[in-house]
């Protein structure tokens, strides 16, 4: 996901933030509260923009927007290719490529985001996020949140990182269980940690969806107007807050603990 620069054999500088990228490429600054980041690409990059909101219901009211617009897009084709002989059909040998992809007719791909910089949330996702480098879909990952929610002063831009797995210790820390913390302590209570909410409908208004795309669940649509109500924080009855919300963001990384 990140640009490292290698130090010596042991050491390296990377694993920056999506907000370091795009702050250098666009001059967007890291949003404070709510916001919608969205994108088109064929090949190569399309439109990209980052639009930040006070709150949740007018980053979810550009979400619906959105939906609006792009719906009806078409989609780039699969062109699959021929192999000994045969043509495959909606397959793949391997890690080999067996299609390519036909952008015309006006097709091309698109995907938005919908996150909450305060409590460090994924609220939503439709399709993916490709941009400077960066992959996001409806697989959360904890690389993903860290370059995501991850505070500018959390590590500084010059760290040099072990290359013998620290950068995989600072996630299970941070966004993780936690349990390799050197002052961690087993729970007491049953509380489950959950992913973030990932809704990839494409909704085309508030009662009809598009037949490409999946709908919500009655879970994901409950828990989103939930969130809302609450004024951005879940019942733990229902639904628990995330690990950041939990280790809290002022975790210093000497306390990172290594085999």
């Amino acid at each position: 996901m990140s640009i490292d620069k290698k130090v010596d054999n042991k050491h390296y500088i990377g694993h920056f933030t999506f907000w370091h990228y795009i702050k250098k490429m666009y001059n967007i600054e890291r949003p404070t509260k709510y916001c919608v980041i969205f994108n088109t690409y064929t090949e190569n990059p399309g439109a990209f923009s980052v639009t930040s909101f006070e709150t949740l219901d007018e980053a979810l009211e550009e979400a619906k927007l959105i939906n609006i617009m792009y719906s009806d897009t078409p989609k780039p084709e699969k062109i699959y290719l021929e192999r000994n002989g045969k043509y495959t059909s909606k397959k793949r040998w391997g890690s080999n490529k067996t299609y390519n992809l036909d952008f015309s007719n006006g097709s091309y791909f698109w995907g938005y985001m919908v996150l909450d910089m305060i409590n460090k949330k994924v609220i939503k996702i439709v399709n993916t996020i490709k941009h400077c480098g960066f992959t996001f879909n409806e697989k959360i990952t904890l690389s993903m949140l860290d370059v995501l929610f991850r505070d500018e002063d959390e590590i500084p831009t010059d760290y040099q990182w072990d290359t013998r797995g620290e950068y995989d210790g600072w996630l299970q820390f941070r966004w993780g269980d936690g349990k390799n913390a050197l002052d961690y302590v087993e729970p007491k209570n049953n509380d489950k940690i959950i992913k973030p909410i990932v809704k990839t409908s494409n909704i085309i208004d508030e009662n009809d969806y598009s037949e490409d795309y999946l709908p919500c669940t009655l879970a994901e649509e409950i828990a989103v107007d939930e969130y809302i109500n609450n004024g951005g924080s879940f019942d733990k009855k229902d639904i628990t807050v995330s690990i950041a919300d939990i280790l809290g963001k002022d975790n210093p990384l000497l306390k990172l603990k290594f085999d």
